[in-house]
This record gives C-alpha cells, structure tokens and sequence, in this order.
C-alpha cells in the first residue's frame, strides 16, 4: 500500500538538521541547536513532503520499512483547541526518576508523556474544548499529546494489546456541549531504532543523534549526514520512540502504519522512512 500525498511543502521551512514548522512545531530535530517548543510534535510527518532533502526520509521497498506517524492538517489549518483540565506538564512517569529517564528529559523532550514510558494517571487532561465547526479528526494532538479516536486505538491493541496508554477525553465546543470521545494515547516503547553501520549522524556523547553542533566555538556540519533505522532493532515493535533522536517522534512498524492509512483516519498522515 502506497504512503499519503506529500503535504505542503508551503507549511513548512527546513532548517539545517531540524525539522521545524512555522506554526513553531517540530520534529525529531538532529541538530545540536536548540529547538523550539513541541506544538504538535507528532507533525513531524512533513518528511513525506520533502523527501529529497530529509536526511531521515526514504523509498525502501523491502519488507519491515518503518514510518513516522503524525497529524496532518485539514484544509492547512489548525484549529484553536485547548485542554480544560488536567496539567500536562505536571504529569509524570511510573517509577522512579532513573539516569535513563533524566537522560530523556535533558533531550529536549518537555513532556513526560511523550519519552515512551508508561505515565501515571494525575494531572491527566479529561475535557479537551474544539473550537471548530468542523469534526474533530481522528488524530490530533493538544498540547503535543497524541489524541486519538476508537478506530485509531483499536489498530494499536489488534497490533500490541495491554502495552500502551490509553485515556479518556471529552471534546467539547465552545458551548461547552459535548460533541465527541477521544483517547489520549501514550505510546509505552522505548527504544534504540537507529542503525548503527550505515548511519552518517554521530552520536554526540553517546545521547544524541546529531548532524550539527558546536565545538570550540565553531560550528560543525556532516554534509549530506543520513540517519537509517534497523530493520533488526525495531524488529517485533509496532509503535515507539526512539531512545536517541531528538523531539519525540512517534514511529511504526510498515504493518502497523498501513493499517492505519488503510482506515484514511482523518488529519492523519504517516511517512516511510530508510531502513535497512
């Protein structure tokens, strides 16, 4: 099954080593500068419009290719939307705060919810207000946590049953009226997904993938830098995050994705990536 139409390259602005779109969105950046704050980090999937330039992005065939999933947006639009309740900046991992977990958050990675680890249930958002008249899409993602509807869930527990998070939200409007159920999705892998023999990104300091950084007062650059994930590491895994890149990203398995597209969920999209 062939991969969504490229979205509009007109949204967005390639800098180098990062993805970062001009609503202030961005990727799983690579760059050792700083980025900005995670809208929509899920929108990442803007690789599949500028496939020609993205260090990350790919045509493989072959079986076991992985994706990048994440919310694409109706008519080019973003809709005002805010979450009533909750304090999702509050929320916070089960367990206890290990050097792996501190290691993730040191990453740039703002959110607790997004580092691919369980999470606990306070401070969770339940009422999440659509201030649009058209319907509420199958994937969005407030305040950069994953939304998704019944139809979306039910793909991830047929792929990987009782592994991930799911929570509960009414979406209501203006008015304050309900208009719809949703889930706050938490993506419950963590992984190491990046291809060590072929990938030209360097792994600053053993915690980073990064094509650009600072040293010495200079600035360094790996020119056409590629970075391709393992067909053995993702290997058995249906939906994570990677340990090592950069802006939470969230990443599928091919069966996984193209079961999703199969459905055209709306303001979804999902982007094949190199994988060797």
């Amino acid at each position: 099954m062939s991969d969504k139409a490229p979205l509009n390259q007109n949204k967005l602005g390639l800098l180098p080593g990062i993805w970062r779109l001009r609503n202030g969105s961005c990727g799983v950046g690579a760059s050792g500068e700083s980025l900005p704050s995670l809208r929509n980090a899920a929108l990442v999937i803007a690789a599949h419009a500028l496939r020609s330039a993205n260090p990350y992005a790919g045509n493989s065939m072959e079986e076991h290719v992985v994706y990048l999933i994440g919310s694409e947006p109706e008519k080019g639009q973003y809709p005002s939307e805010v979450l009533l309740d909750g304090d999702p900046p509050k929320i916070r991992v089960e367990g206890p705060l290990t050097d792996e977990l501190k290691r993730a958050i040191a990453l740039k990675h703002t959110h607790q919810y997004n580092l691919g680890y369980r999470i606990k249930g306070e401070n969770v958002p339940k009422i999440w207000q659509w201030a649009s008249k058209r319907k509420v899409p199958d994937y969005y993602t407030p305040q950069v946590f994953p939304c998704v509807s019944s139809r979306f869930k039910d793909v991830v527990e047929r792929f990987e049953p009782d592994v991930h998070q799911f929570f509960p939200v009414t979406v209501v409007n203006k008015a304050k009226e309900k208009i719809a159920e949703r889930w706050l999705w938490v993506v419950c892998n963590r992984i190491d997904g990046v291809d060590r023999e072929h990938t030209t990104f360097v792994l600053k300091k053993g915690v980073q993938w990064m094509s650009s950084w600072r040293e010495e007062g200079k600035r360094v650059r790996i020119p056409d830098a590629k970075l391709y994930h393992s067909k053995k590491q993702t290997e058995g895994y249906h939906f994570w995050r990677d340990k090592y890149l950069m802006g939470g990203g969230i990443y599928a398995s091919d069966e996984a994705a193209e079961a999703l597209l199969a459905l055209e969920l709306t303001a979804f999209a999902a982007s094949k990536l190199e994988t060797v």
